[in-house]
């Protein structure tokens, strides 16, 4: 774990608090050099898990320097300068998931630093650029998957769940409740196929479902994943796990 921890340390670029997305990969490859934003996000979780809340807040003040006015991020930056990543269309697209992962890391954050707001501020700003991507269906709804795209991803709305359960616990304002009970019911009433969760959808319509099964594997465990960082019980997002077990490689 140690080990793991000095290699992640060593990715951060100490001019930009940005970490590399990957090592020893060809200049060739769209990744190269390349910060992700979501795996930012990730590299402060672990950060704060082993205790190392220095690095923690490093990693999170090399995002806050790039925030929008709007409240949001891209999806890549490159390592070296901080400039939007272009390498792949993608990249300088601003996605619903790697946001709402980065705003509840600043909001862990923000739970043990209580003499600096500037987290829970950047944290909240985010909220108001996610405000108009809420697709509401009365007693349901879902995020779209960003401001440049039609589709809908589950995994996406999952990671929903605890930024905004962190946002409620926080302000106490209701709409952050009720929007997470509404993604809960869609997930749960309509994404939800029987024995799997669904990838999403292809458009905004709630019957237009994306039923690609070959890669909705890893979203049947985050399901699990994210209820549990919400705060919810873990168990009402289970039911996909038998699926996925059986579609786990077995090797001895």
């Amino acid at each position: 774990t140690d080990l793991a921890l000095d290699w992640l340390a060593g990715q951060i670029n100490p001019a930009t608090n940005l970490i590399a997305g990957f090592e020893g990969i060809p200049a060739a490859d769209s990744s190269y050099g390349v910060t992700f934003t979501f795996n930012q996000a990730e590299a402060i979780q672990t950060f704060l898990a082993a205790g190392d809340l220095a690095r923690a807040r490093q990693l999170a003040d090399g995002l806050m320097a790039l925030q929008e006015a709007d409240g949001a991020w891209r999806n890549a930056y490159i390592t070296a300068t901080g400039a939007t990543a272009t390498k792949s269309v993608e990249q300088s697209q601003r996605w619903t998931g790697p946001n709402v992962a980065v705003g509840a890391s600043l909001l862990d954050v923000a739970a043990l630093t209580p003499e600096d707001t500037s987290y829970f501020k950047s944290a909240q700003r985010l909220a108001g650029w996610l405000d108009p991507l809420f697709q509401d269906f009365g007693d349901f709804g879902f995020f779209k998957g960003g401001d440049e795209v039609p589709w809908v991803a589950s995994e996406h709305n999952m990671r929903v769940l605890p930024y905004y359960a962190k946002l409620f616990a926080r302000t106490g304002k209701g709409i952050y409740n009720a929007r997470l009970a509404k993604i809960r019911r869609w997930l749960n009433e309509h994404m939800f196929a029987g024995d799997h969760y669904e990838l999403g959808l292809l458009s905004v319509n709630p019957n237009d479902i994306n039923g690609d099964s070959s890669i909705a594997v890893d979203i049947q465990a985050l399901a699990v994943i994210m209820a549990t960082r919400a705060g919810l019980d873990p168990l009402e997002f289970a039911g996909g796990l038998d699926w996925l077990l059986e579609r786990t490689t077995q090797r001895n």
